[in-house]
This record gives structure tokens, sequence and C-alpha cells, in this order.
């Protein structure tokens, strides 16, 4: 069994004046060969996202 482990970092941006409520997520992640992916997540506070995986 494998132990490898997600790290992540969250980042949020909120700005009332100008309306903006964004997030972003930056995690590394292993694919489903076994290399490693960096993935990243975007959007506004509580919808759901784009997504972008880097191989």
């Amino acid at each position: 069994m494998s132990t490898d482990t997600i790290q992540y970092l969250v980042l949020d941006r909120c700005d009332p004046t100008c309306n903006m409520a964004r997030y972003y997520v930056l995690s590394i992640e292993p694919s489903l060969f076994g290399d490693v992916t960096l993935v990243r997540q975007w959007d506004r506070i509580g919808q759901p996202g784009q997504r972008r995986i880097e191989l």
C-alpha cells in the first residue's frame, strides 16, 4: 500500500469594494500511472471552480 500524501495550498482573496471573492487551490497529487501532477483549481468562493492538471 502506498503512503503518498496529497499536499495542497489554499489561497483566497476577498475585497468587498470590488465585489471580489475568489479562491485558488494548488495541490500535488499522484496520477493514475504514479507520476506527479500539479492540480490548479480557482473560481469565486462558493462555486465549484475550474480545474487544470499539469503533468
